[in-house]
């Protein structure tokens, strides 16, 4: 069986060099939202979950999603 390793630090490589480019665009661009609201808009496009599964989801903290979705809330 090959090793897999090679690949798997091509593909880390390359994650993390597509990561950075889109970070600086992000910052060039200066988007409204940080990239957790933005994530967290396209995961409640979906329906309506538990703030929990919306953490658990998209590897975010409990408390940063539900701080979140109360000033949300608060601003309509």
């Amino acid at each position: 069986m090959p090793n897999p390793q090679p690949a798997r630090k091509a593909i880390e490589h390359d994650l993390a060099v597509l990561v950075r480019a889109l970070e600086g665009l992000y910052r060039s661009r200066k988007y409204p939202l940080e990239r957790a609201q933005y994530l967290l808009l396209l995961a409640l496009r979906e329906g309506a979950r538990p703030s929990g599964d919306l953490a658990a989801t998209l590897a975010l903290d409990h408390s940063t999603v539900t701080h979140r979705l109360r000033r949300w809330k608060r601003v309509g």
